[in-house]
């Protein structure tokens, strides 16, 4: 096996009807100095077996077991095994393009950038989305830290998830996941990216986020939801200490988290108990959220019914949602 610049490291717990093609898709990249760290999480169907036989057929991947701790304490553990100069997450039931890696690591060398970002495209279990021929040149754009934490809150361009971004490794080891947590990314990225030197954008789709049914963006209300408000809280003050001028984008990140929480527990009875505490914080936010010119009319009607009108709210997201389903049948 050739010398190892870039660790993949895919988490792997119950992903079996997933697995083959998240791990197809990074064994055919286009680029050859990396390895495949598969961390089989306790897994109790056959996804385990699904890893063994990849790893007897490809040198690159490398399968690690450990008793179940969850997608932190996973992804957490790959870093420590990992010999790459650099770590790309990946979770298990999505997939990537076959020039990934590549581009990650041109822009690398081209910009001089220690932490390279892509797009990334959603897409629902039930469905896979061929992408057109996008253009050969590809636009790379270099930003600073700051300016890529803020774009961050936006999530436009790219977001707080883990995947889809190269970083160094040293740096995954002294920003870890935080473990038993929900929403470990947003806990973490930020205080990643905020190390960065410089950041590369590449406008270009090369990660498939998956939409699956049973995962916490489609499951039912769960009490850890409230994780999100605890990462939004410190990211917020995080800003506020090291970046003052990005304290609008912060309370945007903000807002966009509350709006899990309340959507999550509009099926609750305790819908308006549940989502008290944060309506108070953000309606103490609410003066920077309207002078941000960053965030549309729309968004600024639907943060203003999440303070003043929660049940309004929950009715018209259920009748867009029911337009929505609609117009896709």
């Amino acid at each position: 096996m050739e010398s190892v610049k870039i660790s993949v490291i895919v988490p792997v717990y119950n992903v079996e009807p997933y697995l083959e093609k998240c791990i197809d898709s990074l064994v055919h990249q286009t680029f050859r100095e990396y390895e495949i760290l598969l961390i089989n999480d306790g897994s109790t169907d056959n996804s385990r077996e699904i890893c063994l036989k990849n790893e007897r057929q490809y040198e690159c991947i490398t399968l690690f077991d450990k008793d179940n701790g969850g997608l932190s304490d996973a992804r957490n553990y790959g870093v420590s095994k990992a010999k790459g100069e650099f770590v790309v997450f990946v979770d298990s039931d999505d997939y990537v393009e076959e020039d990934m890696l590549e581009q990650f690591w041109s822009s690398h060398e081209q910009t001089g950038a220690d932490i390279v970002i892509g797009r990334h495209l959603e897409e629902k279990e039930s469905e896979e989305k061929i992408l057109e021929k996008q253009r050969t040149r590809i636009q790379v754009s270099e930003l600073t830290a700051e300016k890529a934490l803020e774009v961050m809150c936006y999530e436009k361009e790219f977001g707080t998830s883990a995947w889809g971004k190269m970083y160094p490794t040293s740096y995954c080891r002294e920003i870890s996941f935080p473990k038993g947590r929900l929403y470990e990314d947003l806990a973490t990225v930020y205080q990643l990216i905020a190390c960065g030197k410089k950041i590369a954008y590449l406008d270009k789709v090369f990660y498939h986020y998956i939409q699956r049914q049973g995962s916490i963006r489609n499951s039912s209300w769960n009490p850890k939801v409230m994780d999100v408000m605890v990462g939004a809280e410190e990211l917020l003050k995080f800003y506020e200490s090291k970046y003052p001028s990005l304290h609008k984008a912060a309370v945007q990140r903000y807002f966009f988290s509350a709006n899990e929480v309340f959507v999550h527990a509009f099926s609750e009875k305790e819908y308006c108990k549940i989502v008290r505490p944060i309506r108070k914080k953000l309606f103490s936010c609410q003066k920077d959220m309207i002078k941000n010119r960053k965030i549309s009319i729309v968004q600024k009607f639907r943060y203003l019914m999440m303070i003043y009108v929660p049940v309004g709210y929950k009715i018209l997201w259920n009748i867009l949602k029911k337009l929505k389903s609609k117009k896709g049948a």
